[in-house]
């Protein structure tokens, strides 16, 4: 769990945005962990007043050639939806159309970032398509490779798409510390009788890993 809010903390350096700190947190920690966007955008509202965008507004800018910082954001939680579509794709057939989309999406938005990871999302997605047989044939095997190459992909240009192989308790608990951390966010919004700097110190601490 510890290493999960490390990785948190430092994807959320690794991006170039506007948006505060621990509204990013959120964000990563939520896709992270498949939970719904919205759940994901409440937190990140309450924490940044101006972060009023959502998910279809951001993919909007991000097709734009100006360097709008919510591309990367977008990148990423398409990419998390690709590698979820790509999973429940080993069980059911009907999600091919909708990973061939998001594969096409992710690749749009790379193109104008990192044009290697575009070419290499490019490939994987020949791939699905390389075959104009039997698909179901064909991802009984070879999905698990696919999987796993779009995976060291994803992480080596994105630092995303990590299998952390949480138990059922340990996804628990992640739950009850964001939950904690909304409640927070709550009383933070709340008329709270505190000053700014203990206010600040809150908000600056949310979702970080645990110091010894």
């Amino acid at each position: 769990l510890q290493k999960f809010l490390v990785w948190v903390k430092t994807k959320t350096n690794e991006v170039n945005v506007a948006y505060k700190p621990a509204a990013v947190r959120a964000f990563y920690f939520s896709i992270a962990l498949a939970l719904a966007h919205d759940l994901a955008l409440a937190l990140a509202y309450a924490l940044d007043h101006d972060l009023d965008h959502d998910l279809a507004r951001s993919r909007s800018r991000s097709r734009s050639l100006d360097h709008d910082l919510a591309r990367s954001l977008a990148l990423d939680l398409d990419l998390d939806r690709a590698l979820s579509y790509a999973l429940a794709l080993a069980y059911a057939l009907d999600h091919a159309h909708a990973l061939d989309l998001a594969l096409a999406l992710a690749r749009s938005l790379a193109l104008a970032l990192d044009r290697v990871f575009e070419q290499q999302l490019q490939q994987l997605r020949d791939q699905l398509s390389s075959d104009s047989g039997d698909l179901k044939k064909w991802w009984k095997s070879n999905g698990q490779s696919w999987i796993e190459q779009f995976r060291q992909v994803t992480i080596e240009h994105r630092n995303i798409g990590h299998d952390w192989q949480f138990s059922k308790s340990q996804k628990e608990l992640l739950q009850n510390y964001y939950d904690a951390n909304k409640l927070l966010v709550d009383c933070l919004k709340s008329e709270c009788y505190a000053n700014r700097q203990v206010l600040q110190h809150i908000e600056d601490t949310l979702l970080l890993p645990f110091e010894n």
